[in-house]
């Protein structure tokens, strides 16, 4: 697993690949905080994840399309790879 903290927003790359953006808005505020703290700590972040947070995360950029995309112009690409979701405000934020 990697991560970057970007502004308020963490990318977290998973073992298969795929990366997830975790904003305050789909994740909540409060559960970024724990997050980066974790993810500092070098452990039970992928947990954290799995267990509390699952499936509120801002963006999905897949694997596949990121690898079939590396040589297309920086536009297309972005345009391509990215998976975007509706985000409601999380009650924790």
């Amino acid at each position: 697993m990697a991560y970057a903290i970007v502004d308020d927003a963490m990318h977290i790359q998973f073992q298969n690949g795929d990366v997830y953006v975790y904003t305050p808005a789909a994740t909540g505020r409060l559960h970024l905080k724990v997050m980066r703290q974790l993810a500092r700590a070098g452990a039970g972040l992928s947990t954290y994840i799995s267990r509390q947070i699952r499936d509120r995360y801002s963006l999905k950029y897949k694997r596949e399309v990121l690898e079939e995309s590396e040589d297309a112009a920086p536009a297309a690409a972005q345009a391509a790879t990215v998976k975007r979701r509706k985000v409601a405000p999380s009650p924790s934020s």
